[in-house]
């Protein structure tokens, strides 16, 4: 086995030239060699991306072919497992393939924080560039949710009627973010995490295919009492949706009820929630569905 102080995998659908730019603003911005980077194709629809992935040659780089596109969680956990087979890191860092890092030494100053602090892992500002040019104003952690919490999620409208406890938690009363913030639930987007934590709790649950991987990564780090630090003078630049095919302009039914799925699974597994809760929080998921079929329908006019 090779060690490396970080292993970084970036899981590429459909966004190969994305997946390659990622990991060359690791490269730029590294400030040790000590690492590896591992580019997993998810079963691309798109035969060019799985040819690229053949024809990749970068600097620490490694690169792997999946046949199944089985979603976000065991996609990201087959590629890990597949690193681990030669490497041993002591951090993983997760990071979409439409993600970039802007500034150098960011991956080896938040280890240095998070190993300063006694935290496990955790993140910088995952800055949406969709969202306006402030990142210190966008919604970048969460606390654990129960089944009130989920039902503020599940329709919208909820969150205003709810303010003071969507505002707790999503920690909104810390913005502007400046100070660090201990906390469970991180961005799917990019997070780093001790590799022996993460195989500890079983690295993601791979029951979702896609959202609420990361409400259930901060569930199990909080049963294991084990916490993630949000450093936010440092920041990485999302172009949010590109794998998905989803963004804030336009309603898409299909994440949403994938979405759905993963809320259930997580709401049941891990919340334990009755047959009647579940049935209220459908109710609410299709009121929401429709709510955002008509808003987007009026704005298309």
């Amino acid at each position: 086995m090779i060690p490396v102080k970080y292993a970084v995998i970036i899981l590429n659908y459909n966004t190969i030239e994305d997946a390659v730019n990622a990991a060359k603003s690791v490269i730029d911005n590294a400030r040790t060699d000590d690492y590896v980077i591992c580019i997993a194709d998810n079963a691309s629809s798109k035969m060019e991306d799985r040819k690229r992935l053949q024809s990749i040659s970068l600097h620490h780089t490694i690169t792997c072919q999946l046949e199944k596109n089985d979603g976000y969680a065991k996609g990201n956990n087959k590629a890990i497992d597949h690193l681990l087979k030669t490497y041993a890191p002591q951090y993983v860092v997760i990071m979409n393939p439409d993600v970039f890092l802007l500034e150098s030494g960011t991956i080896e100053g938040l280890i240095d924080g998070f190993e300063e602090e006694g935290a496990v892992g955790g993140q910088p500002l995952v800055w949406n560039c969709h969202y306006g040019d402030d990142p210190t104003i966008q919604q970048n952690i969460r606390k654990v949710p129960d089944y009130k919490d989920l039902r503020i999620l599940m329709l919208k409208p909820l969150r205003f009627f709810h303010g003071k406890r969507y505002r707790e938690f999503v920690y909104a009363d810390q913005m502007p973010y400046k100070e660090h913030i201990r906390y469970y639930v991180p961005s799917g987007a990019f997070f780093i995490l001790r590799t022996d934590v993460f195989q500890e709790i079983g690295l993601f649950d791979d029951h979702t295919f896609l959202y609420y991987e990361e409400h259930i990564l901060g569930y199990k780090l909080r049963q294991k009492g084990l916490e993630l630090l949000f450093m936010p003078e440092y920041k990485v630049r999302h172009e949010h949706g590109k794998s998905t095919g989803s963004n804030r302009f336009m309603f898409n039914k299909k994440t949403s009820d994938i979405g759905m799925e993963s809320a259930l699974y997580y709401a049941e597994k891990y919340v334990g929630i009755s047959e009647k809760q579940k049935r209220h929080l459908i109710i609410l998921h299709s009121i929401n569905n429709f709510m955002m079929r008509m808003l987007f329908s009026l704005k298309g006019k």
